[in-house]
């Protein structure tokens, strides 16, 4: 039972007990990646990896590494009081009323 105890740390990992200690930038084949290495509050009993479309978690005993897209364009921010605002779709920008009167 005892044993059983050190699957608590991946639990751990995942409420955020973890450190970061190093960012890398990586480019292949184009497309930029940013890797986190991170440092668990308690080590894990077994080593896995979970790869999904855009992203991967490698853990390994003492450590683990996240690597994620960097993404390149432009966001969208949405305004809480959006009617205060008039857009202008000519220069693709945002205005506020106060200033777009002028």
């Amino acid at each position: 039972m005892y044993d059983l105890l050190a699957l608590l740390s991946y639990r751990d990992f995942t409420d955020g007990m973890f450190e970061i200690t190093q960012t890398i930038p990586e480019k292949e084949n184009e497309h930029w990646y940013m890797n986190f290495i991170l440092a668990p509050a308690h080590p894990f009993p077994q080593s896995a990896r979970l790869f999904r479309d855009n992203w991967q978690l490698l853990l390994n005993t003492d450590r683990a590494i996240l690597r994620l897209p960097v993404y390149h364009g432009i966001l969208r921010h949405y305004f809480r009081d959006y009617k205060n605002y008039y857009y202008l779709p000519e220069e693709d920008r945002a205005v506020h009323k106060n200033i777009g009167c002028y």
